[in-house]
């Protein structure tokens, strides 16, 4: 793992950026698998026996969200047309978020986007849906070439999914374990700095000059 020295208000800090794969998924096993491994159980019991401490949303809403929901519920999110059982998978995710680990070291990852998903994090915009980050340039530069790869810092202290420690996922290709996928929650300001972006909860203050 390696370092950037970068300038935020309270001076130089050092985010980390995972160089391959092993790296981050050692790093994973070590900030989510406990997380992950009780969330598995809770979906595999529900799934299994139609009881226990999650209903069927709550149980499936990490798969669906990865596997082909993602981008109806943060176009609902967005305010886009959608059906309205989206909220109840959006509230199970909101759940999941309550009680995930966070990270425990700045990170610089890095995400594919759009001209549109650029200008509309302009001027601190909020980022509306959940949002999916790249752990590896690479891995993400080769998988989604329709785009521009942008740097994303995450302070430490936000909290994380990482999606390919649950079970029963739906993409049968592991997509985000290929590209060494984090999705951090929603509503999160979006503030450019020198043509990257920081991912800020709004209870937290700036970090960047």
């Amino acid at each position: 793992m390696k370092y950037h020295t970068i300038k935020t208000v309270n001076g130089k800090e050092k985010f980390y950026e995972f160089e391959n794969k092993e790296e981050f998924r050692q790093w994973q096993k070590e900030i989510f698998g406990a997380w992950a491994k009780q969330y598995n159980r809770n979906s595999a019991e529900y799934k299994e026996h139609g009881c226990g401490p999650f209903d069927k949303v709550m149980a499936t809403c990490i798969e669906q969200y990865c596997g082909h929901l993602y981008g109806t519920i943060n176009g609902y999110l967005r305010g886009e047309p959608g059906c309205d059982r989206m909220l109840n998978y959006i509230f199970a995710l909101d759940e999941c978020f309550k009680t995930v680990p966070c990270t425990n070291i700045n990170l610089l990852c890095y995400r594919n986007m759009s001209i549109d998903e650029m200008k509309s994090y302009k001027i601190n915009g909020i980022a509306k849906g959940y949002l999916s980050v790249s752990s590896i340039y690479e891995n993400c530069k080769e998988i989604w070439d329709n785009g521009r790869v942008i740097t994303i810092l995450i302070p430490k202290g936000m909290p994380i999914i990482c999606p390919s420690l649950i079970t029963m996922y739906e993409r049968n290709d592991k997509l985000s374990d290929i590209e060494a996928e984090l999705i951090i929650p929603r509503n999160m300001i979006m503030q450019k700095k020198f043509c990257k972006y920081i991912v800020l909860n709004e209870r937290k203050s700036s970090l960047c000059k």
